[in-house]
């Protein structure tokens, strides 16, 4: 792997870091603010955030899904050109063998997606910096597994 797709790779995981692992420590803490005592008299209703719309968090998992299959189709497409190789150690073993790649990546794939539909429940606007970082961070991946496979 030529230094620009090592740089490419590492700007992604990056990216992954920054964005995603920051929004996530942040909403586990809590809400910062002193609750205030509830008046018995008229009670307003939360107006629903803007963070909070569904159309928001579906397409951050439809890119994240589509993302994750283009990964895995430029991986293994990617590793066909001579002297190239995987750069992430965990799943260096695993791309020599496709079957076992595919379905690792689909279940963390679902498990992502899963748990960060639990987690928008609680923290949306958090869940919405997570999925942007995740993919950034992937997008940047596939830019460079694509970019391998042309041989540029």
């Amino acid at each position: 792997m030529r230094a620009r797709e090592r740089a490419s790779v590492r700007i992604g995981m990056l990216l992954i870091g920054v964005f995603a692992s920051p929004a996530y420590v942040w909403a586990q803490a809590g809400p910062s603010e002193v609750p205030r005592p509830v008046e018995t008299a008229a009670v307003a209703m939360p107006t629903a955030s803007k963070w909070a719309a569904p159309l928001l968090h579906m397409t951050g998992y439809a890119s994240f899904a589509a993302l994750q299959a283009l990964d895995v189709v430029s991986t293994l497409q990617a590793l066909k050109v001579p002297g190239a190789r995987e750069a992430n150690p965990m799943m260096e073993g695993l791309v020599d063998h496709p079957l076992a790649f595919i379905t690792l990546k689909s279940a963390t794939t679902i498990a992502v997606l899963t748990s960060m539909r639990q987690f928008s429940k609680t923290h949306p606007k958090a869940a919405v910096l997570v999925m942007a970082g995740l993919n950034s961070g992937y997008a940047c991946i596939v830019r460079s597994n694509f970019h391998q496979v042309s041989g540029r």
